[in-house]
C-alpha cells in the first residue's frame, strides 16, 4: 500500500477510490508493510505489521503499537506504548502504556507509566513513579521478571533528589535488579537479589535471592531468604535472617530474628532479638526479649530483658548452654559503675561465664556460672556450683553443687547439698548442711548434715581433712549467739568413722568441743539445750541443759542448769546449782553451790562447799562437809568430814547424817555466821563409823558410832556414844551420854550410862550415871554416885559418894567413903574399909523376923527363946 493511503474511521472506505467529502480521514499507511499511522501528526509506522497513533511517535519494530502520545518510540518486535511522552518500548514484545520518558528495554518488559523509569529486563514490570528501574547492566536476562510497582528512584542508588522540582538534579546510578525481585514502592529501594522483595519505604536494599523488605527506611536485606519488615538502617545479613523493625539493628546469623527495638544484633545461628535497645544475641538458637545492652552467645540461652544482661562464655557458647537471664540489670557481670540517675553504667561492667542450663530471673548483677544453677533475683547474688541456687537477697554465694541460698545478705554455701535459708553474713561449707537464717552463722569444711536454726555467731567447725573423717556429721545448733560446735584432733592420721550428732539448742556463747585421738574411734553425740557460756570439752555422748557458764569435759556426762558447773568425768551428772564439779566416774551432784564430786560413783545432793572424794561417797547437803570415804555418807551440816588422810578404803562405809564440824575438831566456831572462822583440822573416821549429829562429834574407830552430842569421840573398834559432850570411847566401849565420860584404850567392852566424867578403864567396866564414876576394873561397875570407883576386877559400887572397890569381886552398895579393897569384901554402910576377904561389912545391922529355931542351912542366923541370943547354925 502506498505511503499516501488513507483509512477513514467512518463507514466503509471503499476499493480505494476517493473519499466522501463528508467523512473526517485521520489514519494513512505507514512506510512498514501493512503499517498505519495518524495523518497530519508527524508519526512514523516503518515496522511491518506496526501502529502509529499520536504526535511525533515512531513504530519501527515489526508489529509495533504507538496508541498515542508524543514522541513515543516503539522499536521492539510487537512493543507496545499507550501512550505518554517520550517513552522507548525497545525490545521484543515490550509495553509502554504511558508516562515521561519511561524506557522498556528488557524482552517482554513492561512499563506502566511514570517518568523516566527503566526497564531492561526480560518480563519485567515498572508500574509507574520516578526514575525506577528494572535492569541487569549484564544481560536482561539476569533481572528476569522483575517488578517496580511504583515509587522514586527504586533500584538506584546515589543522585540528588530536588523536592522543589520532584525529579532528580544529579541522575542517581542505576542498580542491577535481581530476578523475579519486587520493588512495591518508596524511594531508591533496590531489590537486587533474585527473588528478592522491597514493599516499599526509604532507600531500603534487598541484595540477596529471595531477600524481603516490607518498607521502613535504608534498611539491607543482604543474605539469601532474609526478611526486614521495616524499620530505619536495618541489617538482615544473615541466611533466612528476619528483622522486623526498629533501627539500626543487625541479623547476621543464619535464620536469626529481630523483632523490633533499637540497635540489636542478632548473629548467632537462629538467634533472636524481640526488641528493646543495643542488645546482642550471638549464640546458636539465643534469645534475648528486650531491654538494653543485653548480651546473649550461649547455645539455646534466654534473655529476657533489663539491663546489660549477659548469657556468655568467653571459651564457647556450648559453656553456656541454655542458660537463662529473665530481666534484672547487670546480671553475669561484675564490677563497673552504675549511675542510678541515667539508669545505665556509666563504666561498663566486666562479663562473666554463665553456666549450663543456669537460670536468673532478675535483679542486679547477680552471677549463675554453675551448670543448672539458679538465682531468682535479687543483687550481686553468686551461683557457681553444679544444680546451685539463691532464691534473692544480697550478695549471696552459692559456690558447690546443689547448694541453696533462699535469701538474706552476704550469706555463703560452699560445700554440696547445703543451704542458707536467709540472714546475714553467714556461711555453710560443710556438707549436706543447713543454715536456717540468722546473723554471720558458720559450718565450716568437713561436717556432713550440720544444721544451724539461726541466731547470730555461731559456729559448727571441724578441722580434720582426712578422707573417711565424717566427725561433726548431723551436728545442730538450734539458735542463740556465739554457740560453738568444734573439734580438736590428737593424732597424726585418724580413719576413724566419728557419729558428730552433736546439738546446741540456743543461748549464748555456749561451746561443744570435741577431742579425737587415734583409730577406729567412735564417738557419741553431745547436746547442750541453752543458757550462757557452757561447754562441753573433749567429751562425747555429754549433756548441759542451760544454764550459765556450765562445763561438760566427761564422756557422757550430764549437767541439767545452772552456773560454773563443771562435769569433768565420764557420765558425771550435775543438775544444778554453781561452781559444782562432778570429775569423779558416774559421780552425781544434784545442786548447791562450790560442790565437788572426785571420785567413782560419788554424789553430793545439795549444799555448799562439800566435796565427795571417796568411792561411792554421798553427801547429801550442807555446807563445806567432805566425804573421801569409799562408800561414806554425809547427810548434810556444816563441815563434817568422813575421811582418811591415808586412804578412802581406811573410812570405808563412814556415815555422818548431820551436824556441825563432825570428825574434826580444833578450829573456831562463831555462832553468829553460823560458820568457821578458823577452820578445823579433819580426824580419820573409822570404817563403818557412824555420826548421827551434833557439835565436833569424832567416830575414828571401826564401826564406832557416836548419835549426837557435843565433841564425842568414839575411837575405837565397834565402840559407840550415844549423846552427850566430850564423852569418849575406845574399843567396844559404849557411852550413853553425858558429859566428860570416858571408855579409855583399856576398856573394851566398857558402858556408861551417863553422868559427868565418868571413866571405865579396863574390860567389861560399867558406869550408869552420877558424878566422876570410875570402873577400872575388868567387868566392874559403878552405878551412880558421886566419885566411885570400882578398881577390882568384877567389883561394883551402887551409888553413894566417893566409894572405893579396889578388891576382887568386892562390892559397895551407897553410902559414902567406903573402901572394899579385900577380894570378896561388901561394905554396906559410910565410912567403912573392908579388911578381910569374903567379909560383908556394915555400920550396923538390924535384923527383922530372925527364926526362932535353928534352921537347916549351915551358917544360917537364929535366934534362941531361951536366952534371947543370937546364934548361927555349925
Amino acid at each position: 500500500m502506498a505511503d499516501n493511503s488513507f483509512v477513514s474511521i467512518f463507514g466503509s472506505g471503499g476499493g480505494g477510490g476517493s473519499a466522501p467529502a463528508s467523512c473526517c480521514w485521520i489514519v494513512q499507511c505507514g512506510a512498514g508493510t501493512t503499517s498505519t499511522n495518524r495523518i497530519c501528526a508527524t508519526n512514523v509506522a516503518s515496522g511491518n505489521f506496526s501502529t502509529t497513533f499520536g504526535k511525533n511517535n515512531t513504530s519501527s519494530g515489526e508489529s509495533a503499537t504507538i496508541s498515542g502520545g508524543a514522541s513515543n518510540t516503539a522499536s521492539g518486535i510487537s512493543s507496545f506504548v499507550g501512550g505518554g511522552t517520550s517513552n522507548t518500548a525497545s525490545s521484543c514484545y515490550t509495553t509502554i502504556l504511558g508516562g515521561l520518558c519511561n524506557t522498556s528495554s528488557g524482552f517482554r518488559s513492561t512499563n506502566g507509566g511514570g517518568f523516566k523509569n527503566l526497564n531492561n529486563s526480560f518480563d519485567g514490570f515498572v508500574g509507574g513513579g520516578n526514575c525506577n528501574n528494572v535492569c541487569n547492566s549484564t544481560c536482561g536476562c539476569l533481572a528476569f521478571g522483575a517488578v517496580v510497582v511504583g515509587g522514586v528512584g527504586n533500584n538506584t542508588t546515589g543522585g540528588t533528589w530536588s523536592l522543589a522540582s520532584c525529579c532528580f538534579s544529579v541522575a542517581p546510578t542505576i542498580c542491577n535488579a535481581g530476578q523475579y525481585s519486587f520493588v512495591g514502592g518508596g524511594f531508591q529501594n533496590t531489590s537486587s537479589g533474585d527473588n528478592s522483595v522491597v514493599n516499599g519505604g526509604f532507600c531500603n536494599q534487598a541484595t540477596a535471592c529471595c531477600s524481603t523488605i516490607g518498607g521502613g527506611t535504608c534498611n539491607l536485606a543482604s543474605n539469601r531468604n532474609t526478611t526486614i519488615a521495616g524499620g530505619f538502617r536495618n541489617c538482615a545479613s544473615g541466611c533466612f535472617a528476619t528483622i522486623g523493625g526498629g533501627a539500626l539493628q543487625t541479623a547476621s546469623g543464619f535464620s536469626s530474628t529481630i523483632s523490633g527495638g533499637y540497635q540489636n544484633t542478632s548473629s548467632g545461628y537462629l538467634s533472636t532479638s524481640v526488641g528493646g535497645l543495643c542488645n546482642t544475641s550471638s549464640g546458636l538458637r539465643s534469645t534475648i526479649g528486650g531491654g538494653f545492652k543485653n548480651l546473649n552467645n550461649s547455645f539455646d540461652g534466654f534473655v529476657g530483658g533489663g539491663n546489660c544482661n549477659n548469657v556468655c562464655n568467653s571459651t564457647s557458647g556450648c559453656y553456656a548452654y541454655g542458660a537463662v537471664v529473665v530481666g534484672g540489670v547487670g546480671n553475669n557481670t561484675t564490677a563497673g559503675t552504675w549511675n542510678i540517675f541515667c539508669c545505665c553504667f556509666t563504666i561498663a561492667p566486666t562479663i562473666c561465664n554463665a553456666g549450663l542450663y543456669s537460670f536468673i530471673g532478675g535483679g542486679f548483677q547477680n552471677r549463675a556460672s554453675g551448670c543448672l544453677s539458679t538465682i531468682s533475683g535479687g543483687y550481686k547474688n553468686l551461683v557457681s556450683g553444679v544444680s546451685s541456687v539463691v532464691s534473692g537477697g544480697q550478695e549471696n554465694c552459692a559456690t558447690a553443687s546443689y547448694a541453696l541460698v533462699s535469701g538474706g545478705y552476704r550469706n555463703k554455701v560452699l560445700n554440696a547439698f547445703s543451704a542458707i535459708g536467709g540472714g546475714y553474713g553467714n556461711c555453710n561449707s560443710g556438707g549436706i548442711s543447713n543454715i536456717g537464717g540468722g546473723l554471720s552463722n558458720t559450718i565450716n569444711s568437713y561436717n556432713n548434715r550440720a544444721v544451724i536454726g539461726g541466731g547470730e555467731n555461731n559456729i559448727i567447725s571441724g578441722t580434720d581433712s582426712s578422707y573417711y573423717s565424717t566427725r561433726l556429721s548431723e551436728s545442730i545448733i538450734g539458735g542463740g549467739n556465739g554457740n560453738t560446735i568444734s573439734d580438736i584432733t590428737n593424732s597424726s592420721f585418724c580413719c576413724s568413722t566419728y557419729y558428730g550428732q552433736h546439738f546446741i539448742g540456743s543461748g549464748i556463747s555456749n561451746r561443744i568441743c570435741a577431742t579425737y585421738s587415734g583409730y577406729n574411734i567412735v564417738t557419741y553425740p553431745n547436746a547442750i539445750a541453752g543458757g550462757y557460756g557452757n561447754n562441753i570439752n573433749g567429751a562425747c555422748g555429754s549433756f548441759i541443759g542451760g544454764g550459765i557458764q556450765n562445763v561438760a569435759s566427761g564422756s557422757r556426762s550430764v549437767i541439767s542448769g545452772g552456773g560454773s558447773n563443771s562435769a569433768t568425768n565420764c557420765l558425771s551428772v550435775i543438775s544444778g546449782g554453781a561452781s559444782n564439779t562432778a570429775s569423779g566416774y558416774l559421780s552425781v551432784i544434784s545442786g548447791g553451790a562450790l560442790n565437788t564430786t572426785s571420785n567413782y560413783y560419788s554424789t553430793i545432793s545439795g549444799g555448799k562447799n562439800n566435796t565427795s572424794s571417796g568411792l561411792r561417797s554421798i553427801i547429801g547437803g550442807g555446807f563445806k562437809n567432805c566425804n573421801n570415804s569409799i562408800d561414806g555418807f554425809i547427810g548434810g551440816g556444816i563441815c563434817n568430814a568422813t575421811c582418811n588422810s591415808t586412804s578412802g578404803c581406811c573410812s570405808y562405809g563412814a556415815v555422818v547424817v548431820g551436824g556441825i564440824g563432825n570428825n574434826t575438831c580444833g578450829g573456831t566456831f562463831d555462832i553468829a555466821s553460823c560458820c568457821f572462822s578458823v577452820a578445823p583440822t579433819i580426824c580419820n573416821a573409822g570404817r563403818f563409823s557412824y555420826l548421827g549429829g551434833g557439835f565436833q562429834n569424832q567416830a575414828t574407830g571401826c564401826f564406832s558410832s557416836v548419835s549426837g552430842g557435843c565433841r564425842n569421840i568414839a575411837s575405837g573398834l565397834n565402840s559407840f556414844v550415844g549423846g552427850g559432850q566430850n564423852n569418849s570411847a575406845f574399843c567396844f566401849g559404849a557411852v550413853a551420854g553425858g558429859c566428860n565420860n570416858q571408855v579409855s584404850f583399856f576398856g573394851y567392852f566398857g558402858f556408861i550410862g551417863g553422868g559427868f566424867q565418868a571413866s571405865v578403864g579396863s574390860c567389861y567396866g560399867v558406869a550408869v550415871g552420877g558424878q566422876s564414876p570410875n570402873a577400872s576394873g575388868s567387868w566392874s561397875a559403878v552405878l551412880g554416885g558421886i566419885q566411885n570407883g570400882a578398881q577390882g576386877s568384877y567389883s561394883a559400887v551402887l551409888g553413894g559418894g566417893n566409894n572405893s572397890a579396889s578388891g576382887l569381886y568386892s562390892a559397895i552398895l551407897g553410902g559414902s567413903l567406903n573402901v572394899a579393897s579385900c577380894c570378896y569384901s561388901y561394905v554396906v554402910g559410910s565410912n567403912i574399909t573392908s579388911d578381910r576377904i569374903c567379909t560383908t561389912f556394915v555400920n550396923n545391922l538390924s535384923i527383922k523376923s530372925i527364926p526362932t529355931s535353928a534352921p537347916a542351912q549351915s551358917g544360917a542366923v537364929w535366934r534362941c527363946t531361951t536366952d534371947n541370943t543370937l546364934r548361927i547354925v555349925p
